[in-house]
């Protein structure tokens, strides 16, 4: 029975049970896979220089988007350069969207949410091969024609972004 003298012992018990014991089969099912992957000796050698946070990154990207590290990695193609005004603009834009929407578009340009510990350097096109982070200038509408959405090639990390007349026009 809990009681108020045995109830910090109660709640360790039951974390123990929900965090640990409850999951060990599924724990130890990752472990050997990474085990398949990383040499037993490496990985004991990396679990005492690694946090837990630091090996999430390391598998599943890093979840803040560094935005300067973004704009410095990133190739202009198609007329555009990093001082184009739609180029401008739109780095300008991004600094006013919150960590998901910047996290949207980079999923939506690359497929991915995430980038890598080695940052938008070395960004992975679907290939595996690097693909920069790329922002294209689109084409023009012909008079009375309506300008097009943005679009991308998810595979090579490129944006297509037309040469929008105005920062508004962009921002909608």
């Amino acid at each position: 029975q809990v009681r108020t003298a045995n109830r910090k012992e109660y709640v360790n018990l039951l974390c123990n049970h929900l965090l640990t014991a409850n999951i060990k089969e599924q724990t130890e099912a990752v472990r050997k896979g990474v085990l398949n992957v990383i040499p037993e000796v490496l990985w004991n050698a990396m679990s005492r220089c690694l946090s837990a946070e630091d090996l999430d990154e390391i598998i599943a990207g890093k979840e803040a988007l560094d935005l300067g590290d973004w704009q410095e990695h990133t190739n202009y193609e198609a007329g555009y350069t990093a001082e184009s005004e739609q180029v401008v603009w739109f780095w300008e834009l991004l600094q006013g969207w919150d960590s998901v929407q910047q996290s949207q578009l980079l999923r939506f340009v690359t497929g991915s949410a995430a980038v890598s510990t080695a940052g938008f350097e070395h960004l992975q096109g679907y290939s595996g091969q690097e693909h920069k982070f790329t922002i294209q200038r689109g084409e023009t509408p012909s008079a009375g024609a309506v300008w097009k959405l943005p679009t991308a090639s998810s595979c090579f990390n490129k944006l297509i972004l037309p040469p929008y007349e105005t920062q508004d026009d962009l921002n909608n």
